[in-house]
């Protein structure tokens, strides 16, 4: 509703009432219903670490495939040990990378959060900081 409109076309007062908001801003109980309907405001879905995923990639790894394919070959042909020599480096490669790629998912995520810029607005009549993604039609921004 709020967004088709071209608003650096109109004058603020105008914006104002048309957003239903006032020069002291928006109150709490209406920021709450606006956030409620208007959900975050951020380009971006929350970053999630999905572990399964980091732990099938490392399955994708050319070298993880081919000490695959030797464990198969091992099997086949019967040598057992080094079969199980195969695997165990197996699972110790992908255990390494896992771990460092979970960490490395983790770090990406904390940028994330960090990242979020701030903004000033007038809300109940007062003068505040709030994170861009707390923004709902209607602040008055300063």
């Amino acid at each position: 509703m709020f967004m088709e409109r071209e608003w650096y076309k109109v004058s603020a007062e105008e914006a104002i009432k048309q957003l239903g908001s006032s020069k002291n801003g928006l109150t709490l109980e209406e920021v709450e219903k606006r956030q409620r309907v208007y959900k975050k405001n951020i380009i971006y879905e929350e970053y999630k670490i999905n572990t399964f995923k980091i732990l099938l990639d490392q399955f994708k790894s050319f070298f993880v495939l081919l000490l695959l394919v030797a464990a198969a070959i091992s099997l086949f042909i019967g040598e057992f040990i080094d079969f199980y020599l195969i695997l165990a480096f197996i699972i110790i490669i992908t255990l390494i990378g896992f771990v460092q790629e979970y960490k490395a998912e983790t770090i990406v995520k904390q940028l994330k959060k960090m990242t979020l810029p701030k903004t000033k607005v007038i809300r109940n009549g007062q003068h505040m900081e709030k994170s861009s993604a707390e923004l709902v039609p209607g602040d008055i921004i300063v």
